[in-house]
């Protein structure tokens, strides 16, 4: 794959999107999801890869929040 075929792929989540979004859009997981499902079907199997990889940590770091919020007592329960 050449250089512009992997740039191309690589912005083809975030070209609908305004400007000003398209800095934030990489903080997402929604993002990248969309950049793991258009890496699929084009098959670019690296892309892919490094786009679920990224969503693997979204969700490594949510079950860390949830984990310690759970064992400091600050789950929805103790709100209510």
């Amino acid at each position: 794959m050449s250089a512009t075929s992997r740039r191309s792929a690589s912005n083809s989540a975030s070209q609908s999107l305004p400007g000003w979004v398209r800095h934030l859009a990489p903080a997402s997981p929604g993002y990248w999801a969309v950049s793991a499902l258009d890496a699929a079907f084009r098959g670019d199997t690296g892309r892919t890869l490094a786009a679920s990889g990224v969503l693997a940590v979204f969700a490594v770091a949510a079950g860390l929040v949830t984990v310690m919020r759970a064992n400091r007592g600050w789950g929805r329960s103790a709100r209510l």
